[in-house]
């Protein structure tokens, strides 16, 4: 269920926070997995909301830029900057990155591994998520199904673009998000916002790997488009 919200650029993201901090707030128990780009914006409001009420959860990752020599450039380093990490308290930090040392496919496999037993731990599931123009989520690229549709929680995989060794969540482990919170601003997202208002399940994935969207159980996506 796909629910599309526009606001105002300078509301956006207070709204689009509010919005899932009424559903953590619910939850007793809760896993958060966290994307890198645009949607960082948010994770400064969310450190406040964890710094001070104090909520049972553990943050992981939706992807990565797997390259162990540019650390800059790694969603890691960027979610760090936030000070979302240091939110929690020194020693007791239920957080969860994938890893940037040995080979893309071993890091891949440790992480499928992590995730495995945190969605056990965790009841409730929310994942973090950004859209690019290209139709992209998560670290899920179009024209590469083939490599990240498998029978497993997160995968590794070469390809062709920016950032040539990527890991990712898998569209198994989409599915099984309770909340999903998307928050796409700008007019080059208009075409990508335009596709999900049709609230179609049977997209063409490998085209346009967003479309999982429709087939997740709670979406929210909040957006400065005008649809009108």
């Amino acid at each position: 269920m796909i629910n599309i919200y526009k606001e105002s650029s300078d509301l956006i993201w207070q709204r689009a926070y509010k919005r899932l901090v009424g559903k953590l707030e619910k939850q007793e128990k809760s896993l958060i997995l966290l994307s890198g780009g645009s949607v960082t914006v948010l994770y400064p409001l969310l450190a406040d909301y964890i710094r001070f009420q104090k909520p049972n959860v553990a943050l992981g990752q939706v992807d990565e830029r797997f390259q162990p020599l540019y650390s800059e450039d790694q969603n890691g380093k960027a979610i760090a900057n936030t000070g979302l990490f240091d939110a929690f308290e020194k020693g007791k930090s239920p957080v969860f990155l994938v890893s940037q040392e040995g080979v893309l496919e071993r890091a891949a496999l440790e992480y499928d591994t992590v995730l495995k037993k945190l969605f056990e731990e965790y009841p409730y599931k929310v994942a973090i998520l950004g859209i690019g123009e290209d139709g992209h989520t998560a670290g899920l690229l179009p024209g590469y199904q083939a490599e990240w549709d498998k029978d497993r929680l997160v995968v590794g995989y070469k390809n062709e673009g920016k950032f040539p060794k990527r890991i990712s969540i898998t569209l198994k482990a989409l599915r099984q998000v309770d909340y999903t919170l998307v928050v796409a601003m700008g007019e080059g997202k208009r075409g990508v916002i335009k596709n999900l208002e049709l609230r179609i399940k049977n997209y063409e994935l490998n085209k346009f790997p967003a479309g999982i969207l429709g087939q997740m159980k709670e979406v929210d996506v909040y957006t400065d488009v005008d649809l009108t």
